[in-house]
């Protein structure tokens, strides 16, 4: 339990904010923003059972911002 706490306290690191996440720092486009939403969800997983720690990571920043980059990508590789 301590570990997994760890790791949801780093994602509030300025690495994992919403300019940091976003900007193109590898050839790899969109590696760190599915990172970055791997680990909330597999924090939300790791946590079943703990509701209030779920619903922190359910309204972390940077979802919203990961749930919109996805759709966008998703909807340009659909439009071909």
């Amino acid at each position: 339990y301590k570990r997994t706490l760890l790791n949801r306290l780093r994602l509030d690191a300025p690495l994992y904010h919403y300019k940091a996440v976003f900007e193109e720092t590898s050839s790899w486009p969109g590696d760190f923003p599915g990172r970055a939403l791997l680990a909330l969800v597999s924090l939300h997983s790791a946590f079943d059972g703990y509701s209030t720690v779920q619903s922190d990571i359910k309204e972390h920043p940077i979802l919203i911002y990961l749930v919109m980059f996805f759709y966008i990508i998703h909807r340009e590789f659909v439009s071909y």
